[in-house]
């Protein structure tokens, strides 16, 4: 535990965050002060209606392709020493969604690394 930690824990034991205004109330996540004015009604309609920017989806497409790409290289490892060549074309094919997907996402947020194959193969092999 960091010092922290051992801080809060003893402020906790003494009932320091007993009596707390909201205590036991539901937060209020609708504050939108930190959107920029232009954004806050497109933010509203499209949490009112349980929908997402296209970029957002395609992130988690690709997280999930991702996930099932490293499953199956895992699995190809263990029985071969090179990648197929149908292993090869999903990893190109992902490559190029990864790019377009960088390429929609807002300014300042993260890129996703492109997959580096041999990098890949190598950590699934060691791996079993």
């Amino acid at each position: 535990m960091t010092l922290i930690d051992d801080i809060l824990n003893e402020a906790m034991k003494r009932g320091d965050f007993d009596n707390l205004s909201g205590a036991g109330k539901p937060l209020q996540l609708d504050d939108d002060s930190h959107t920029p004015a232009h954004l806050r009604l497109a933010h509203k309609l499209l949490k009112d209606n349980d929908l997402v920017p296209d970029w957002i989806a395609q992130g988690q497409a690709l997280d999930a392709a991702f996930a099932a790409l490293e499953r199956d290289l895992r699995t190809a490892a263990r029985r071969s020493a090179d990648p197929s060549v149908e292993l090869r074309a999903r990893v190109e094919a992902l490559n190029r969604e990864i790019l377009s997907y960088n390429l929609k996402i807002p300014r300042g947020l993260a890129h996703k690394r492109m997959i580096d194959l041999a990098r890949v193969w190598s950590t699934a092999q060691r791996a079993e």
